[in-house]
C-alpha cells in the first residue's frame, strides 16, 4: 500500500476510533461547505462513552423509531434506480464505534482479518483507508482503487488469459445481520452460542447492535460512511475465507481473485477454472443471503481493455483535442481549443454516451478549473447555464460539480442579483421533477443562498440550513431530553460567497489517471 495512506487494519484501536469518529468518515457524500457533523459526533461520544447508551434509551420506542436515522436517496440514473444512504443517529453511531474499537474487540477483529487474508490468491483491496499525506481520505480511496484494481488488472494481463468480472446485487441491503456474528467467530460456533441464550460475546453484541439501530431489522445494513463499509468488509472477508477453504483442491493451479468490496475480478489461464471459481463464490454468497448481478457478469479475454471503464477510455481520447497540455519550459500549460459552449457540449455528449459516469463529474470539475482561470465571461451565459442544467438533470453523480459550475457562470457572467435569482428559479423549475430530489435541493439551496430569493426546497437538510436548531434525527428514543448540536457551521454561513469553491467538490486536484 502507498505510503500516502494507511489501511484501517494498520491502525491501533485508538486510531481506528478517531478515524471512524471523523465527520468525513461519518458522512462521506459531498455537501456544501457549511455542513459539519464533527460537533454532534463529539457531543454524542461524550454522552455514550463507557457503554452508557443502554441506560439512556427506551428500546421499545427505538424499535419503531423509523426516523431515528436520517435517510437520503441518491439516484443512480436520474430515473428510478436509487440507493439509500443513511446518516445513523449520532448516539447510536458513537456507541457502535465504541463497541468495535474497544481494545479487546479490535484485537479480535484484526486476528479475524489475518485469517481472511491468509490466502495470497484471494486479495481484498477495499478496506477503508486514511490519508497520511496531503490528499484527503476520499482521494486516497480512489487512488487505492486505481492502483490496486485498474492498474493491477492491466499488469495481470501479462500472466493470465481470462478474466471474469461480476459484482453483488444490492450488497449492503442483502447482508443478513447475523452473518456479522458468523464472520467473527464462525457460523457453527455462533449458532450454538445463540441457541444456549445469554450470549454476551462481542460478535453477538455487534450483530444485536446493528439490528437494534435499524428497528430490529435483520435484513441489510446501513449504507453510507466508513464504519459500515468496514462492517460490510467483515462479512465479505468471511466469504473470502470460505472461498479459500472451498478451493483448496485447486490451490496449486494458477488463478487469482481480486475483490473491491462487492466487485470481483477472477483471473485464470483456464476458462473452466475461472468458471468453477465463479460458481463457488456464487454458492458461498448465496449461503450469506447475497447474489451476483447477472447483467454485470461476464468473461473477457482482452483484460487490459476491460480493466479501464469505457467512459474513461472515451473521455481520455477527447481531452487532448479539447484541452491539450503544452510544455513551455517551466510547466505544463493547458491550451483550450474550444469555446466555453463547445467545451460544455462535449461534456453533454459524454453524459449522453455514458450517463451518470464518473467521467462526467470529472469533466465538469475540469471545466470549473477552466472558469477559475477567467476573471469574467464575455459571452452570453444563458446557453451555458442551460447545458449544465441539462447535464445535472440526467447525471446525479454530477450534481455537486454541476452546481459548482453554475455558481461560477452566474458570478463571472456579471449577473445582477435579481437576474441571478430568476435564473436559479428557472434551474429549480427544470429540475423539480427529478425523482428523489433532496440531495439536489441541498445544492440548489447553496446556489440560491446569496441570490436574494431562496426557492421552496424540501427536505430535512434544507430545513437545518434555514433553522440551525432543527434536527434531522428523531431523538424520541432517548429518555433524557437534550438538544443536539447543529450540523451547520454558523461561521461558514456568515462567510459564504456566491461562488462555490472548486475545492469543495474536487476530490483531488492532481490525479490525472
Amino acid at each position: 500500500m502507498s505510503s500516502e495512506r494507511k489501511s484501517v487494519l494498520e491502525m491501533t484501536a485508538a486510531e481506528a476510533r478517531a478515524f471512524f469518529l471523523k465527520s468525513s468518515s461519518y458522512v462521506n457524500i459531498v455537501l456544501p461547505e457549511y455542513f459539519d457533523f464533527q460537533p454532534v459526533l463529539d457531543f454524542a461520544f461524550s454522552k455514550v462513552s463507557g457503554s452508557r447508551l443502554k441506560s439512556m434509551i427506551d428500546f421499545q420506542i427505538l424499535k419503531t423509531a423509523e426516523n431515528a436515522n436520517y435517510s437520503i436517496i441518491l439516484n443512480k440514473d436520474a430515473g428510478y434506480d436509487w440507493r439509500e444512504v443513511k446518516i445513523v443517529h449520532p448516539f447510536l453511531y458513537a456507541d457502535l464505534v465504541e463497541q468495535i474499537t474497544e481494545e479487546d474487540h479490535w484485537k479480535e477483529l484484526l486476528a479475524r482479518f489475518d485469517l481472511f487474508e491468509s490466502n495470497p490468491k484471494i486479495k481484498c483491496i477495499s478496506l477503508p483507508v486514511k490519508s497520511t499525506g496531503k490528499k484527503g481520505d476520499t482521494a486516497e480511496t480512489i487512488l487505492n482503487w486505481w492502483e490496486e484494481l485498474e492498474q493491477t488488472s492491466i499488469v495481470k494481463s501479462l500472466e493470465y488469459t481470462y478474466c471474469i468480472r461480476t459484482d453483488i446485487i444490492n450488497c449492503y441491503g442483502s447482508i443478513y445481520t447475523h452473518t456479522i456474528d458468523w464472520a467473527i467467530r464462525g457460523k457453527d460456533v455462533a449458532k450454538k452460542a445463540t441457541a444456549k441464550g445469554k450470549d454476551r460475546s462481542f460478535a453477538h453484541m455487534l450483530d444485536w447492535t446493528v439490528e437494534k439501530l435499524q428497528c430490529n431489522q435483520t435484513n441489510g445494513i446501513p449504507q453510507g460512511g466508513e464504519l459500515f463499509n468496514f462492517i460490510a468488509e467483515i462479512v465479505l472477508g468471511y466469504s473470502d475465507f470460505l472461498l479459500s477453504e472451498e478451493l483448496k483442491d485447486i490451490s496449486d493451479l494458477d488463478w487469482l481473485v481480486v475483490r473491491y468490496r462487492d466487485d470481483y475480478r477472477i483471473f485464470s489461464n483456464s476458462k473452466e477454472v475461472a468458471e468453477k471459481i465463479l460458481k463457488t463464490i456464487a454458492d458461498i454468497l448465496s449461503g450469506l443471503n447475497m447474489h451476483f448481478n447477472i447483467k454485470k457478469t461476464g468473461l473477457v479475454t482482452d483484460i487490459i481493455e476491460s480493466a479501464i471503464k469505457p467512459d474513461k477510455v472515451y473521455w481520455n481520447s477527447r481531452v487532448p483535442i479539447i484541452m491539450p497540455k503544452v510544455w513551455d519550459g517551466k510547466y505544463r500549460r493547458v491550451n483550450y481549443q474550444l469555446t466555453l459552449q463547445k467545451h460544455l457540449l462535449e461534456i453533454l455528449w459524454l453524459s449522453k454516451k455514458f450517463p451518470n459516469s464518473g467521467s462526467v463529474s470529472k469533466a465538469l470539475t475540469s471545466f470549473a478549473k477552466r472558469l477559475d482561470q477567467q476573471k469574467s465571461i464575455d459571452e452570453s451565459i444563458m446557453p451555458l447555464v442551460s447545458i449544465v442544467a441539462e447535464i445535472v438533470s440526467k447525471n446525479p453523480k454530477a450534481i455537486a460539480s454541476g452546481v459548482g459550475v453554475l455558481s461560477k457562470l452566474l458570478l463571472k457572467g456579471h449577473t445582477e442579483l435579481s437576474k441571478s435569482a430568476d435564473i436559479v428559479s428557472k434551474i429549480t423549475k427544470k429540475l423539480e421533477n427529478t425523482p428523489n430530489l433532496e440531495y439536489l435541493d441541498v445544492w440548489l439551496q447553496r446556489l440560491s443562498l446569496l441570490s436574494g430569493s431562496e426557492p421552496t426546497l424540501s427536505g430535512k437538510m434544507c430545513n437545518a440550513v434555514r433553522d440551525h436548531d432543527y434536527s434531522i434525527w428523531d431523538s424520541s428514543f432517548i429518555r433524557i431530553k437534550m438538544n443536539l448540536p447543529s450540523i451547520i457551521d454558523e461561521t461558514k454561513i456568515q462567510a459564504i460567497k456566491p461562488e462555490i469553491s472548486t475545492e469543495i467538490f474536487d476530490v483531488f486536484s492532481d490525479y490525472d489517471a
